[in-house]
């Protein structure tokens, strides 16, 4: 299989790719190429942060940092509101506690990044049988 593997299906961008930290990079560099393409109204910052901080945490803790791993990216709009949904081979996690975890360690390097996500005012739900996080955000006019 190859190590990245984009499909643009139906209005969304589909991606693929092996659960390595170098492919975060690029993922997130193609997915931004393809909101300013298709004039997607949203901060390019704020899907960078956020694109990043889903796509570590499906490498490093979803996949355990094993690269023979497979994360799934979907990026699309919907009744006026951008998604991005992930998906890894990992166990899981409770978002609520995790959210309520993470608001008592800003000292610490680590932790935060659903925190982030939530304060530049995306949505999160998480859908514990498919392992898959979902995130969104009205777009801007």
């Amino acid at each position: 299989m190859q190590e990245i593997v984009y499909k643009n299906i139906d209005k969304e961008l589909q991606i693929t790719f092996n659960a390595d930290y170098q492919n975060v990079n690029k993922v997130v560099k193609n997915i931004l190429g393809y909101i300013e393409t298709n004039l997607i109204p949203v901060s390019a910052f704020d899907i960078g942060v956020t694109l990043h901080e889903l796509l570590v945490n499906a490498v490093r803790h979803g996949s355990a940092s094993d690269n023979t791993k497979i994360v799934h990216v979907v990026v699309g709009t919907e009744s006026g509101r951008l998604y991005i949904k992930v998906q890894d081979e990992g166990l899981g996690f409770d978002l609520e506690k995790k959210l309520c975890n993470e608001k008592s360690n800003v000292l610490e390097p680590h932790g935060m990044g659903l925190n982030i996500i939530k304060s530049l005012g995306f949505s999160l739900s998480y859908n514990r049988i498919n392992n898959e996080i979902c995130v969104s955000k009205e777009l801007s006019n």
